[in-house]
């Protein structure tokens, strides 16, 4: 397994990511609405869309720099006994609010978020409350964007092997 680090201003563009999900206060019910209830809970609100937080980015911006901080300890960990590899500081990034940034679709948000998972997995970090939290908030999005799928919508719910198999018979397999 290997592990890099990230570039800065994807951890700029994550954090406002995560502030316009916690700020999305639409009613509709579709994918969007249930990845913006999921982020403002990882960001510490609560996940119903009638209390939104006007201004998420502060928060947003903290869970970035806890999540780059991680990012650098991964990397660390990962080739502290290879001399060929020099080890990263952990750096302070300001985490500025943007006016314009090409916004992620929800498929490139899961995306990133798991790439970023993959990167924090390793020593000190696998274990740590950071990793935990981001692996629950991705696996939460990766069930809502699959529920999503037309796919999944239409498939048979239950065992359609055996439903299949079944047809016209009248015995009971025991």
């Amino acid at each position: 397994m290997s592990s890099f680090i990230l570039p800065t201003q994807g951890f700029v563009m994550l954090a406002n990511e995560l502030a316009v999900y916690a700020e999305d206060s639409s009613k509709e019910s579709d994918a969007e609405h249930w990845i913006a209830a999921k982020v403002r809970e990882y960001l510490g609100w609560t996940s119903d869309c009638f209390h939104t937080p006007t201004d998420a980015h502060p928060q947003a911006s903290l869970r970035a720099q806890e999540l780059h901080a991680a990012n650098v300890a991964a990397f660390n960990g990962r080739y502290e006994d290879n001399d060929e590899i020099p080890t990263e500081r952990e750096q302070n990034p300001s985490f500025i609010r943007l006016t314009y940034w090409p916004q992620w679709t929800p498929i490139q948000f899961y995306k990133s978020l798991a790439c970023l998972r993959y990167q924090l997995a390793e020593d000190p970090v696998f274990e740590t409350p950071v990793y935990k939290e981001l692996d629950r908030l991705i696996t939460e999005i990766a069930i809502i964007l699959v529920d999503e799928l037309p796919e999944y919508r239409s498939a048979d719910w239950g065992f359609p092997v055996v439903n299949a198999a079944l047809k016209g018979r009248d015995e009971v397999i025991a």
